[in-house]
C-alpha cells in the first residue's frame, strides 16, 4: 500500500472531485492509501535507464524496441506516452523531465516523487513521437 496526502483541491481538479466525493474541505489534510499491482504479463524488467541520453533516445524509439525493455502504452494520443516500469525507479536520473498520465511534466525527484505502481507500472514516463509515425509507415 502507498500512504500519502490528497493534493488540495486548487492544485489539482481530479482532487477537487475526489474532495467534494467526500465532504472535505479544499485545504483540508485527506490521507490516502491506494494498493500497489505488479505487471500482470509476468514480464521482467533486465534493461535500466543508464542515465538521460539513453532516456531522451526511447522519445524517438519504435514501438517494439519500447516494449521489449518494458514500458507500456498508456493512450493513443499523440504524441504517445509511455509508462516507465516500476522497477526503474532508483534508476531514473535526477531532475529528469517527466510526464505524468494527467499530462503534467516536472522534474524526477527520488523520494519525493511518486513510486506508486498500478500493474508494474510507474504514473510516468516519456511521451515517444516516433513510434506512431513508424508504425503508420510499416501498415500497423
Amino acid at each position: 500500500m502507498t500512504d500519502g496526502t490528497l493534493e488540495f483541491g486548487d492544485v489539482n481538479p481530479l482532487a477537487a472531485k475526489i474532495r467534494k466525493a467526500i465532504g472535505a474541505g479544499p485545504f483540508e489534510e485527506v490521507q490516502v492509501r491506494t494498493p500497489q499491482f505488479d505487471r500482470a504479463d509476468g514480464k521482467e524488467i533486465t534493461v535500466f535507464p543508464k542515465g538521460a541520453a539513453f532516456l531522451d533516445a526511447l522519445k524517438t524509439a519504435p514501438r517494439d524496441i519500447l516494449n521489449d525493455i518494458g514500458l507500456r502504452r498508456w493512450d493513443e494520443e499523440e504524441p504517445v506516452l509511455y509508462l516507465f516500469p516500476c522497477e526503474w525507479y532508483d534508476d531514473i536520473p535526477e531532475g529528469y523531465e517527466i510526464e505524468s498520465i494527467s499530462g503534467r511534466k516536472e522534474p524526477f525527484k527520488k523520494g519525493k516523487t511518486s513510486n506508486d505502481r498500478r500493474f508494474g507500472m510507474l504514473a510516468y514516463g516519456i511521451t515517444n513521437t516516433l513510434a506512431r509515425q513508424k508504425e503508420a509507415q510499416r501498415g500497423e
